[in-house]
């Protein structure tokens, strides 16, 4: 594993140790409970004030909205104060301040806990994504593809085609991360590759750039994927997510590689929530506090996502359907066993999406992302 003091440095350790001593005894498959956070509800709790809470309007950040409405929060003794704001000003908030605790993606977020004396610490991970999805349209190449096809078949398709994709955010990372495992045991002259959009960059750097081996990669908009993938030019493939992979697979187009399919567990990088340093300092129980709510929240969520769903999309004013298929959504039960060891399974989720943001900061990919934040 890696360096150990790398890794605790990130993590906001009394937090951690709060998580742990969640000793729920259900397993994950059955109706859960959190004894560390329902104890409290025989007293009145301490009063810790007002909790700023950064939230994102996605399905991802349910659990603060769950603690919110079902008063969670408040059985702990905070008063929670939310805004929906996007990843980088929830994490511009965590480092000035104006927010205490905040939900991240799984992309670039994991970047800002790696920075030298990073005003922001790791409280727990979240879900667990397979959100990112790559659908093949229904008369490009690859249109006979499937989730069941071979790594081998998938490269071949991939092979002078054009995909379009968000490439500064998640997609790209999956991107990135897919053509490293398609060229597995490729000679140089046999690698599929791309040149990075809005750069003079080659990915990979490796390949021999072969004509016939070129991806032509279309940067774009999560949004305005299913307006190209349903175009008279179409695409032949496209990286997306929800809501818009569950538009497209509504319309008959096939997913043909997802992080769990395609790449494994191994490459998983979770959701987290963050909390400023600042704040974790001058009000330790409180962030203990928030923990045992939110983990009530995660049991909510856990058994009966559909509410989960419905409490999200109100708070959002969101009129459709998320997809809760798209992402392992733990327990507490799963999160206390996930820290219980520093060898653990939630380690190992901090270790591998360490090595991998690592590896990101001095890819093209992360020169993009320089040049455009």
């Amino acid at each position: 594993m890696k360096n150990k003091k790398l890794l605790t440095s990130l993590l906001a350790m009394g937090a951690i140790a709060t998580l742990a001593a969640c000793n729920n005894t259900q397993a994950s498959s059955t109706p859960s409970s959190t004894p560390a956070a329902s104890s409290t509800a025989t007293s009145k709790p301490a009063d810790y004030g007002t909790i700023n809470i950064g939230l994102q309007s996605n399905f991802g950040a349910s659990a603060g909205f769950v603690g919110i409405s079902e008063g969670y929060f408040k059985e702990q003794g905070l008063t929670p104060a939310s805004q929906i704001l996007g990843g980088p000003a929830i994490i511009t908030g965590l480092q000035t301040g104006t927010l205490d605790v905040g939900f991240l993606g799984n992309g670039v977020a994991w970047n800002y806990f790696l920075k030298e004396n990073a005003p922001i610490k790791l409280m727990t991970i979240d879900n667990l994504t397979n959100d990112d999805r790559m659908i093949v349209s229904t008369s490009g190449k690859g249109s006979t593809l499937s989730e069941k096809s071979t790594n081998e078949e998938l490269y071949t398709a991939l092979k002078g085609a054009k995909v379009a994709l968000a490439y500064d955010k998640t997609p790209g990372t999956f991107f990135q991360s897919l053509i490293g495992v398609l060229n597995t045991d490729k000679a140089t002259d046999q690698q599929i590759w791309y040149k990075v959009p809005g750069t003079t960059d080659v990915y990979p750097t490796t390949a021999s750039q072969v004509a016939g081996f070129e991806i032509t990669l279309q940067s774009m908009d999560n949004g305005s994927v299913t307006a190209a993938m349903t175009g008279s030019t179409a695409p032949d493939f496209c990286v997306t997510f929800s809501p818009v992979s569950t538009a497209l697979t509504t319309l008959g187009l096939k997913v043909v590689a997802t992080t769990l399919g395609r790449l494994g567990d191994t490459k998983l990088t979770p959701s987290t929530w963050a909390v400023s340093t600042t704040y974790l300092a001058a009000h330790g129980d409180a962030v203990k506090a928030f923990l045992r709510g939110l983990m009530k929240s995660f049991d909510l969520r856990h058994d009966n996502p559909s509410k989960a769903s419905s409490i999200t999309a109100d708070a959002n004013k969101f009129d459709g359907t998320y997809d809760t298929s798209i992402a392992y959504w733990p327990s507490s039960s799963d999160i206390s066993g996930y820290f219980a060891t520093d060898t653990g399974k939630g380690m190992q989720y901090v270790n591998q999406s360490v090595i991998r943001s690592s590896a990101r900061a001095s890819s093209p990919l992360a020169r993009l992302r320089a040049k455009t934040s």
